[in-house]
């Protein structure tokens, strides 16, 4: 048991930051149907119209490949922390 204690505050870590990933990843998605519903009704032949646009999806692509970043090291930590628990007997999924 006092193996398992050692860890807690690693799991009480993981668990926070789960929960912000959460947060995270509904705003992608709310910032993405903004995008889908924006190209609906885009102006092509603005320059402007057109330009905010395209920054607007190059802002989103990179927050969404730094998500990804951020989620598989995430994941990593996790397997990490499964495989000690694995060693004091108790696993957490």
């Amino acid at each position: 048991m006092a193996s398992y204690r050692r860890l807690k505050p690693t799991y009480d870590q993981l668990q926070a930051r789960q929960q912000v990933h959460q947060l995270t990843f509904d705003e992608i998605g709310r910032r993405q149907r903004a995008i889908e519903e924006q190209r609906a009704t885009l102006d092509t032949t603005s320059d402007y119209a057109l330009r905010t646009f395209n920054e607007a999806v190059n802002a989103w692509n990179a927050e969404n490949e730094q998500f990804k970043a951020d989620l598989a090291a995430f994941d990593g930590e996790v397997e990490a922390y499964n495989r000690e628990l694995e060693v004091v007997g108790r696993r957490i999924r």
